[in-house]
């Protein structure tokens, strides 16, 4: 069980690299594009929220765990900020070229380390119920591709190489699963209540991500329609997930 939860999350982590990989074989992405992929995982990430992890808590141990795993879940992701904030998207786009490559690197560093709450949602998922973990899984994957063209973009426009863009995308995402690994050990060990906290920790976590991060950038130019159009598919793509895991 600790190995299928370890190899989710290791794929769930790689995503950043198939989004690095799109870049360096399409381009650049319009803004619609990137807009409509965003709003995907938006979607996608609050329906899974919602409707999955806190339901889940709440039938293991009732409201007050699965409000007080949902609190940390989201203060975590605050503190996360605080010591290393997320990277604007359109910021990005329109920085200046002598840039671009110190702005990748740091992006991909600010991803690794908003990985690793990542990491625990996925193990989180997994100890309550193996569907929900791989349908985390899947969702935290939606979102990582997004986060590896955002990575690769300045660093292909500042001439970095092919093989250095994918492998800096790759290892972005290999703190998810360092840090699943640990999450599942701990808890092979912990009764229902701490279950059910955990799968509320990574209901909050999540939600902060997506409000604080993915739905701002998402109407931040103007491309609303795009964003409304990806935010419906995601939740229509997470709900027929759900019927098959």
């Amino acid at each position: 069980m600790i190995l299928q939860g370890l190899l989710l999350s290791l794929l769930a982590g790689l995503a950043t690299g198939i989004g690095g990989l799109i870049i360096l074989l399409v381009g650049r992405l319009s803004r619609k594009i990137l807009d409509f992929i965003l709003g995907i995982a938006s979607g996608m990430m609050l329906t899974v929220s919602f409707t999955s992890l806190i339901h889940k808590s709440m039938d293991l141990a009732g409201l007050s765990f699965t409000s007080l795993g949902f609190a940390l879940g989201s203060i975590l992701l605050l503190i996360v900020d605080f010591t290393a904030p997320h990277a604007n998207i359109g910021g990005l786009l329109d920085s200046a070229t002598p840039e671009k490559l110190r702005r990748g690197l740091v992006i991909a560093v600010g991803i690794a380390i908003h990985n690793m709450p990542e990491g625990l949602a996925v193990a989180s998922g997994f100890s309550a119920d193996v569907s929900l973990g791989v349908l985390i899984a899947l969702v935290i994957g939606a979102h990582n591709v997004p986060e590896g063209m955002i990575t690769a973009i300045p660093l292909r426009e500042a001439g970095a190489s092919k093989l250095r863009i994918l492998l800096i995308t790759l290892l972005a995402g290999l703190t998810e699963p360092a840090t699943a690994i640990i999450a599942l050990l701990l808890l092979q060990k912990v009764g229902y209540q701490a279950l059910a906290l955990s799968s509320a920790f990574a209901a909050g976590a999540m939600v902060y991500i997506t409000v604080d991060e993915l739905i701002p950038e998402v109407y931040a130019h103007g491309e609303g329609h795009a964003a409304v159009m990806g935010i419906t598919f995601g939740v229509l793509a997470s709900l027929i997930l759900m019927t098959f895991v």
